[in-house]
């Protein structure tokens, strides 16, 4: 073998080194031109606790201490429409349940429910695009109006005369009294939360080259007083949390 042809072998064994060791391609990324930035799936975790040991309310003739109610509801899945809408109902989301002591003229009684929770959800999620039509997750906001009331279910009381019992059957719809133990009359209309511009906690895991998982998180708390026109005097002082999760597998495209 000449010189030459020795120069040129080598030359060819470097070149399929290199090509043998060239960078593998990138990871693909979200897209920024197409797919619905709401599908995927969405659930929503709602409470409403009063705090630990009770409250004390002071009514005509006396006080309740400790006054307990605790709602809690889950939306395990519902769907967000192409434009961002959302609207959905269910009658059997979770549950509510509240007792005390009523302390009066040196008497004590005490009463307690518990009843399933209705629940109506009708709100926006927003996913603006920039000018170059590319989704930024800083700018993803949700707002949501949360109607809620307590449905099917029972209240008891005990007095001096003993324990009594009621059946509750109550629909979202109606707004009519609800009879409780003793003969009180206690409106049980639905009422309605509203969350305005909630911004998302964004968690982005790479399960493969091509499958990435973006889960957006919706969370908040507050506390505010039950309104009397929902809960007559008993409207204790109580804390809401609400968590909306969105799990999203994006439409994804070649980097570089």
């Amino acid at each position: 073998m000449n010189g030459k042809s020795i120069r040129t072998g080598m030359a060819a064994a470097a070149l399929a080194c290199v090509v043998s060791w060239a960078a593998p391609p990138a990871l693909a990324q979200p897209g920024a031109g197409g797919g619905n930035p709401f599908d995927g799936e969405w659930s929503l975790t709602w409470d409403i606790n009063t705090a630990p040991g009770g409250a004390t309310l002071s009514i005509a003739g006396g006080t309740i201490t400790p006054y307990n109610t605790a709602y809690h509801a889950v939306k395990k899945q519902f769907l967000v429409q192409k434009d961002g809408s959302i609207e959905w109902a269910q009658s059997d989301a979770g549950a509510m349940y509240h007792n005390g002591i009523w302390n009066s003229q040196g008497h004590a009684s005490s009463f307690w429910g518990d009843r399933k929770v209705h629940l109506r959800a009708k709100g926006k999620a927003e996913a603006p695009r920039t000018g170059a039509g590319e989704l930024r997750d800083e700018d993803r906001r949700l707002s949501l109006d949360l109607a809620t009331m307590g449905g099917n279910g029972f209240s008891s009381g005990t007095s001096l005369s003993g324990t009594q019992t009621v059946t509750i059957v109550a629909n979202i719809d109606d707004r009519e009294m609800v009879q409780f133990p003793g003969a009180i009359r206690a409106p049980n209309p639905p009422w309605t939360l509203k969350w305005q511009d909630l911004k998302p906690t964004v968690e982005t895991k790479v399960l493969a080259d091509d499958v990435i998982r973006q889960t957006f998180t919706y969370q908040a708390m507050r506390q505010f007083k039950i309104p009397e026109e929902v809960a007559g005097k008993f409207n204790p002082l109580v804390t809401e949390r609400i968590e909306i999760k969105h799990v999203h597998y994006p439409r994804l495209v070649p980097r570089g």
